[in-house]
């Protein structure tokens, strides 16, 4: 039972230092909380809504999909940090 234990406790205290850890560190450094990217994420809150707003209204799968893969992607866009 032991060895199973200890295991269990190895893996799961790899997992919260190595991949966890990584990904908060690759994330939380991009994200920095200046003017601009304030400006950034206020414009996608605005555009998220706008668009939600739009699904309600229209009330077919068709275009509730549609405007949800659109929506995404024009978030994803304008969020991008990359040089």
């Amino acid at each position: 039972m032991r060895p199973v234990l200890l295991v269990l406790w190895w893996t799961l205290e790899w997992l919260r230092r190595g991949l966890l850890a990584f990904h908060r560190r690759k994330y939380l450094l991009r994200c920095r909380p200046g003017a601009k990217n304030k400006k950034k994420r206020q414009l996608v809150k605005h555009i998220w809504l706008a668009m939600g707003c739009a699904m309600l209204i229209v009330g077919q799968p068709v275009w509730i999909v549609s405007l949800l893969l659109l929506t995404t992607f024009a978030s994803f866009i304008i969020l991008d940090e990359t040089k």
